[in-house]
């Protein structure tokens, strides 16, 4: 497989989303489910297949188990390697769906920003939705909500650019919340993964890394 030169990661990783907390990890830095684990692993070995399949992943459980940070680590080998199609790196995108809804609705009186959702949403190879279910949209707004995301997830579906999500909420719950057509997507085209094990950010909290650096705190 060729790879991209390192020198340009964290650059390329920043224009992509990927927040700088996830910069200095590494697959091997995760310690929470090893089966999540070990089938994230295996989508990264096969990361042709996947976008030549079209097939994504949902990593779905409860807070702090991981999920983004694996999901991340698929965006960063995917962005390492070259297309063998088009012999370029493939692109990559980590958003949210408040993001998504935003730009597209920012597009219909900016022409920039429709540029914007057609690269980074539509045509993006490997595209990562975080925390899929939270939606920061007023109530009266629900319909341009589901309208996007169903326009979203169809025609990267169609065009097989994988969807990467993320959510605290089951498959079904989330085809509860979005409605029959978009959790029919889903089930074509991405993979459930459910992760468990206990909540990583309560086990290495704030207050005890501040404890590390200051071990004389009265706190």
């Amino acid at each position: 497989m060729e790879i991209r030169n390192p020198i340009n990661e964290r650059s390329i990783w920043s224009k992509s989303g990927i927040g700088l907390i996830y910069h200095n990890l590494s697959i091997d830095n995760y310690r929470g489910d090893p089966d999540a684990k070990e089938e994230v692993v295996n989508y990264i070995k096969n990361l042709h297949k996947m976008k030549e399949q079209g097939l994504g992943i949902m990593a779905f459980g409860a807070q702090g188990l991981g999920k983004s940070m694996l999901m991340v680590e698929i965006l960063k080998a995917a962005a390492r390697l070259i297309n063998p199609k088009t012999r370029v790196n493939y692109s990559v995108y980590m958003t949210s769906l408040s993001e998504i809804v935003s730009t597209f609705t920012e597009g219909w009186n900016s022409p920039e920003k429709k540029r914007e959702f057609r690269s980074k949403i539509l045509n993006t190879d490997f595209l990562l939705i975080d925390d899929a279910e939270k939606v920061y949209m007023p109530k009266s707004e629900n319909n341009i909500v589901i309208s996007v995301t169903d326009e979203t997830l169809r025609k990267r579906v169609n065009n097989l650019k994988p969807v990467l999500l993320t959510s605290n909420e089951s498959p079904k719950e989330l085809s509860n919340i979005f409605g029959p057509s978009i959790g029919s997507l889903l089930a074509g085209s991405i993979v459930p993964i459910r992760f468990s094990g206990n909540d990583y950010r309560r086990e290495n909290s704030a207050l005890k890394r501040w404890k590390e650096i200051y071990p004389n705190t009265k706190l």
